[in-house]
């Protein structure tokens, strides 16, 4: 069963409003779930698969810090100061980087790619989706590996997210 992180977020801000540091929940599709509340350090909340179909961590949302805390997927970039929600993939385990809220989704985008190209990948690819919509893909190469960033500008705050795509 796959994780539908985006009909998960309404149920992950009413719990980290709540007063519960542990809570059970039914997915949107039906999915047991559950979260934790600071359960380590530089960890906001973690979300784990309960159902036998799809055990283990499904999400873990970083607290914004300096450095990233012990845990963060070696060889990703952290970007200082910003939350970050990273969701490994449930079959390669590859991580899946999501940056939400931010003030300038296309700024965050070029920073990534900056930060990476320092590590060898190249952009090899970039295009703002057709029709105006505020939408920019990038990708990077390094070898025979691959990262997509997607930014998304909206008015109340940008999205850009970070892809591991298999090789």
């Amino acid at each position: 069963m796959m994780f539908d992180g985006r009909a998960v977020m309404s149920q992950v801000q009413r719990f980290r409003e709540g007063d519960a540091d542990v809570a059970e929940v039914e997915g949107p599709r039906g999915e047991r779930l559950r979260f934790r509340k600071h359960p380590a350090p530089g960890i906001a909340l973690r979300i784990e698969g309960i159902d036998p179909e799809s055990p283990g961590v499904m999400m873990v949302i970083h607290e914004p810090g300096e450095r990233a805390p012990d845990g963060y997927p070696a060889g990703m970039p952290f970007i200082p100061g910003l939350a970050v929600a990273v969701m490994p993939d449930p079959v390669s385990r590859r991580p899946f980087l999501s940056w939400w809220g931010v003030p300038d989704a296309f700024a965050l985008a070029q920073r990534l790619v900056e930060m990476q190209a320092r590590d060898g990948w190249e952009p090899s690819g970039g295009e703002d989706q057709p029709g105006g919509m505020p939408v920019r893909h990038l990708t990077l190469r390094r070898g025979f590996e691959e990262r997509i960033i997607l930014a998304s500008a909206f008015a109340m705050g940008g999205v850009v997210q970070l892809l591991v795509p298999e090789p």
